[in-house]
């Protein structure tokens, strides 16, 4: 806008503003695709608070924006080393994309067990050195007060992993574009049959799944997105909240035990339980409803 020779910047100020008050909001129409494995890659701003986690340079692991400041993942991204290490790139559907922030600090859940065979608590928050430039392709996801799943009710689920077997025609580039997947929410003994050997219950933890759709490796600490509207305002928006963040998971046969026929199952810590521990350790700037 210019005014008398001046040029207002009150509109890109609102505009930036907006975007840090609202969640779960998408500027595309996003109609997830049935596959994330080997599946088809999302649209940039169809995920705008989707971000990639890195290593040293490398794509590690994937994560979401809750707050201009703060990323939520999983616990087991993070390696417990240097801080100078870990940055994350928001605002793109390629990894190596988009805005670049470095990590402050990584605050995991006070009984993370770093086991693979142990997977209680694997959640994290990442604070960053400097809060993100929010626009229509870089917002925070919404994250619910209480949630209790429906089995077979459909949940999206979105990511910077691919994982591969004979009947997927995948390549290295593929780990670096961001995919897309509906799932389903399953009974947990579903999950409890499918890894006996984990150590996790249904209160800390969703189970999901598909055939031939999860997230694969660099994958984990990513969403599991469920649409909705404000428990408490039936007549509000419809928003996606992250209703679980990406632990662990895996395929196995079917009861045929067909090489070829695989069924996918993935383990999410339930962020409703962690709401607390959420608005104390980002002191509010990310809170649930």
């Amino acid at each position: 806008m210019v005014i008398d020779g001046f040029v207002s910047i009150i509109p890109l100020i609102f505009s930036s503003t907006v975007y840090e008050r609202e969640c779960g909001l998408t500027y595309n129409e996003v109609v997830p695709d049935p596959h994330i494995v080997g599946g088809k890659p999302s649209i940039i701003g169809d995920w705008p608070w989707i971000v990639s986690v890195h290593e040293k340079g490398q794509k590690v692991c994937t994560g979401s924006i809750i707050a201009p400041r703060f990323v939520l993942t999983a616990a087991h991204c993070y390696k417990k080393k240097e801080m100078k290490y870990y940055s994350i790139h928001a605002g793109s559907n390629y990894a190596n994309g988009g805005q670049m922030v470095k990590v402050k600090r990584v605050i995991t859940f006070d009984d993370y067990i770093p086991d693979p065979d142990k997977i209680p608590n694997d959640i994290a928050i990442m604070e960053l050195e400097t809060p993100l430039q929010f626009h229509e392709n870089v917002t925070k996801i919404c994250l619910p007060k209480k949630f209790r799943e429906t089995p077979n009710d459909e949940a999206s689920i979105a990511g910077f992993g691919v994982a591969w077997h004979e009947r997927m025609n995948v390549t290295k580039t593929d780990n670096f574009i961001l995919r897309e997947a509906v799932i389903n929410f399953k009974d947990f003994n579903y999950c409890k049959v499918a890894a006996t050997k984990w150590n996790y219950t249904s209160k800390n933890y969703i189970c999901g799944g598909a055939r031939d759709k999860g997230p694969g490796t660099g994958g984990g600490g990513g969403p599991l997105m469920y649409k909705r509207n404000n428990t408490h305002d039936p007549y509000s928006k419809m928003r996606w909240f992250e209703v679980g963040v990406v632990a662990g998971g895996g395929y196995r046969l079917d009861k045929e035990h067909r090489y070829k026929s695989w069924w996918s199952f993935t383990l999410f810590a339930r962020v409703s339980e962690y709401c607390d521990w959420i608005e104390n350790v980002t002191n509010k700037e990310a809170t649930c409803f």
